[in-house]
């Protein structure tokens, strides 16, 4: 995953991005729930920081479902330990994820 294609996920669920900034070998988003998404060039994604008091458990299942199942998680999951089902069927992410893919 590229970071357009990333940050147009983000977008499409209201996250608020705080500023998006070039780091060796990659970017880093920062998010308003206190989040910071690492994509690297070699489509590495690495999730660090700490959530924001009260927008673990709204944020973290969206970000989860959006987020490749390779991602690399270096935050407090909680009770998420485990990824969650996604809000929407695992057919339409996959058929938005290949549309995206394709622009």
């Amino acid at each position: 995953m590229n970071i357009h294609t990333l940050l147009d996920r983000l977008k499409r669920y209201d996250f608020f991005i705080y500023r998006v900034i070039e780091i060796d070998r990659g970017h880093q988003i920062h998010l308003g729930c206190g989040i910071r998404i690492s994509v690297y060039h070699n489509k590495t994604i690495l999730v660090q920081g700490k959530f924001i008091e009260r927008t673990r458990d709204e944020a973290l299942p969206i970000l989860q479902s959006i987020l490749p199942p390779a991602t690399k998680w270096q935050c407090d999951l909680g009770k998420y330990r485990k990824r969650v089902k996604p809000p929407v069927s695992k057919e339409l992410l996959d058929k938005v994820w290949t549309a995206m893919a394709k622009r």
